[in-house]
C-alpha cells in the first residue's frame, strides 16, 4: 500500500464568489506557491452526495 501524499498548504492572498446556487457554489482563490509566485485556482464546493437504497427486484 502506497502511503499518501503529504498535505500542501497554499496561503490564499484573495477569493472571488463566482457562483453560488442551491446545490454547488464557485470560487476563485489567488494562492501563493512556494518561492512566492501566484496562482489562481478554482474551487468547486458542493455538500456531497446522498446514496439511495439499493433496489432490490425479483424475477420471475
Amino acid at each position: 500500500m502506497t502511503p499518501p501524499s503529504p498535505r500542501h498548504d497554499f496561503p490564499v492572498r484573495a477569493s472571488k464568489d463566482i457562483y453560488t446556487g442551491a446545490v454547488m457554489a464557485l470560487r476563485s482563490d489567488e494562492v501563493e506557491m512556494p518561492g512566492g509566485r501566484l496562482a489562481v485556482r478554482e474551487i468547486l464546493e458542493h455538500p456531497g452526495a446522498s446514496r439511495s437504497p439499493r433496489s432490490t427486484r425479483t424475477t420471475g
